[in-house]
């Protein structure tokens, strides 16, 4: 993989990927995704280089730090009850069916992978323990 171009966030967005202005925390638990910057022209890549969001966190001097890279594939029938067309990378399958998270995103499978941070929860995890988003940077509840 050559993410590494991408350790510093403003050459993720000279190549494409937009911020999110949001860190995502773990509903279920401690932990969290961190802020995802999405670059849509990668949506549906298995290519090991064109991830479709690069994840950062919140460094001790005011910056972002890359922590994982993801690719997002769209569900080809649009249900959630199957996983006949699950995609896999890296020899893993993708987690998912999901529904969509933002208008427009359709049904989809998407894979985590934390290259740039360790995850105890294992590499191919979703949500990372160690990973905390500072207060009032999640998205306010609708």
């Amino acid at each position: 993989m050559s993410s590494g171009r991408y350790l510093d966030p403003r050459a993720a967005s000279a190549a494409g990927y937009v911020p999110d202005q949001y860190c995502v925390p773990n509903p279920a638990g401690p932990g969290a995704l961190g802020y995802p910057h999405f670059n849509h022209a990668y949506d549906n890549s298995l290519d090991p280089a064109r991830p479709a969001a690069l994840i950062y966190e919140d460094d001790r001097n005011g910056g972002r730090r890359l922590t994982a890279l993801e690719w997002v594939v769209a569900d080809r029938d649009g249900l959630t009850t199957t996983d006949d067309d699950r995609p896999t990378l890296f020899g893993r399958a993708f987690k998912g069916p999901f529904p969509g998270r933002f208008k427009g995103q359709p049904v989809h499978y998407a894979l985590h992978v934390w290259l740039w941070k360790a995850n105890p929860h294992g590499m191919f995890e979703v949500y990372n323990p160690t990973v905390r988003c500072l207060p009032g940077t999640t998205r306010p509840k609708a």
